[in-house]
């Protein structure tokens, strides 16, 4: 870098002060060819400093600066070299990995000439998010879709969704895609108890900053899975190694089984379905049971 900076880290609305680098004073030499020039009765115009910030893809953003350069000075013998000095306002329109680029311009006999200098900066300007779905209050059951704002002046590259509340800390439930409406994801709230919860998204950007939204409470309130026997119908008479079963389920139902209750047998398990397209299908061999009158039941979780 041929330039001094302040600090090589900061946030929009924040100032930077400039300064020569070690060494690097040289570069402002056009300073003094244009205080010579009008001395010696040439025709010269005004220095003029200015101060931009250009992203890695090479856009460049400029900034209010009050950066100047002292020309050179030869007084009691001592010799004052050109110096920079001033500083510039950080943009709220940039993020990330940037370079100060500082110009020096004047004319010389009426050609415009410039000296440039530089050095590298890093602009702490995190992304926002909002979640946009569900509103705050809601209250929810089974499956929902969430959705969430995100903006950033350099390049998102995802949006996730956190839960806290109960035993849950920031819980990753679901990352969203892009989209036309926001950023889209599912989210499964049978996986999670019944309860107040508050919901935040949080967006990261290619310069490794993250922000997270505020906060929305939503209140899970999901149903107790439920199920019925389709067959064998009620009041029917079995026998064989190879009864069918079948039973209905509520959707989010992650398992169902058979159990059978009567004479010394007391809920016990004869069977565990299998999901299908016509519902929880299972065999039981109903050998293995005494001959009598039992009542069977489907049970889901």
């Amino acid at each position: 870098p041929t330039v001094a900076l302040s600090t090589t880290t900061a946030s929009p609305g924040q100032t930077v002060s400039l300064s020569d680098a070690a060494g690097a004073t040289t570069y402002w030499w056009l300073s003094t060819l244009n205080v010579l020039q009008s001395a010696l009765g040439g025709s010269s115009g005004s220095t003029a400093v200015t101060v931009s910030l250009v992203d890695s893809g090479g856009h460049s953003v400029p900034v209010t600066s009050s950066a100047h350069v002292t020309p050179a000075a030869y007084s009691g013998g001592v010799f004052t070299p050109p110096a920079l000095s001033g500083g510039f306002t950080v943009p709220s329109t940039v993020t990330g990995p940037v370079t100060v680029h500082i110009t020096l311009t004047a004319a010389l006999d009426g050609l415009p000439l410039t000296n440039t200098a530089s050095a590298p900066f890093f602009v702490d300007n995190p992304p926002t998010t909002s979640v946009l779905l569900p509103s705050s209050g809601a209250s929810l059951s089974g499956s929902t879709y969430l959705d969430a704002s995100a903006h950033d002046y350099g390049t998102l590259t995802k949006v996730e969704f956190h839960l806290t509340g109960g035993t849950l800390s920031h819980a990753l439930i679901a990352t969203g895609a892009p989209t036309y409406y926001g950023w889209l994801a599912g989210w499964n709230m049978t996986t999670v108890p019944n309860g107040t919860y508050t919901l935040q998204s949080e967006a990261y950007d290619a310069a490794g900053l993250t922000a997270y939204s505020t906060g929305v409470t939503v209140t899970v309130d999901n149903l107790p899975p439920s199920t019925s026997v389709v067959v064998p119908s009620s009041g029917a008479a079995v026998k064989g190694n190879k009864v069918a079963l079948d039973a209905t389920a509520s959707s989010g139902v992650s398992q169902v089984k058979y159990e059978i209750t009567g004479g010394a047998l007391s809920n016990s398990v004869i069977a565990t379905g299998t999901q299908t397209m016509y519902g929880w299908l299972a065999q039981w061999n109903s050998q293995g049971v005494p001959d009598g009158t039992y009542e069977l039941q489907s049970v889901a979780t």
